[in-house]
C-alpha cells in the first residue's frame, strides 16, 4: 500500500508501506517528520496526524488513552488520530495522511525546585527539531542550577 503524506509546509511525497504497520512506524523507516516523543505507547501526542474523513471513519474508534493524548495536541481537527495508534488496513490502497503545522511536546524536568517536584517545559514552534528542544531544557537546568 501507499501513503501521501502531505508535509507542514505543503510538500507532497509518497512511502510504501506494509499492512499492520502504524504510521509513525512508516514515517520513521522513511525520514518522515513525525516525532513520536513516548517511541509509540500512546503517552503524547507528537505523533499527531489529520486523516481524510473515509479513512478516519472506517477505523476503529480512538480508544480513551488516545482521546485524552489528542486533546494535548496542537491544531486538533475532527478526523485526527495520534500515528502511533493508526495501524494500516487491508482496505486502504492509498492513504493521505497530513502532518499538522506544529506539535506540542511536554517535557517533565526532574531536579528543578517548584511547588510540585517537576517543572513542565512546553515547546509548541513548528521548527524545533526534538534535539533542538532538548538542548534548550538542558541549557535551562544548568542555567537555573548556576545562578538558583
Amino acid at each position: 500500500m501507499l501513503i501521501k503524506w502531505i508535509h507542514k509546509d505543503g510538500r507532497e511525497s509518497l512511502t510504501a508501506a506494509a499492512i499492520g504497520d502504524s504510521l509513525l512506524e512508516v514515517a520513521h523507516q522513511h525520514g518522515i517528520e513525525l516525532e513520536g516523543a513516548c517511541e509509540g505507547v500512546c503517552a503524547c501526542s507528537t505523533c499527531h496526524v489529520i486523516l481524510e474523513k473515509g479513512v478516519y471513519d472506517a477505523l476503529p474508534e480512538p480508544t480513551e488513552e488516545e482521546e485524552d493524548m489528542l486533546d494535548r495536541a496542537f491544531g486538533l481537527t475532527a478526523t485526527s488520530r495520534l500515528g502511533c495508534q493508526v495501524k494500516l488496513q487491508q482496505q486502504h490502497d492509498i492513504l493521505v495522511v497530513k502532518l499538522p503545522k506544529a506539535t506540542r511536546n511536554f517535557y517533565v524536568v526532574s531536579d528543578c525546585p517548584s511547588n510540585n517536584e517537576n517543572l513542565l517545559f512546553n515547546e509548541f514552534d513548528a521548527g524545533w527539531t526534538h534535539t533542538e528542544t532538548t538542548l534548550i531544557i538542558l541549557i535551562f537546568v544548568v542555567n537555573y542550577k548556576w545562578t538558583g
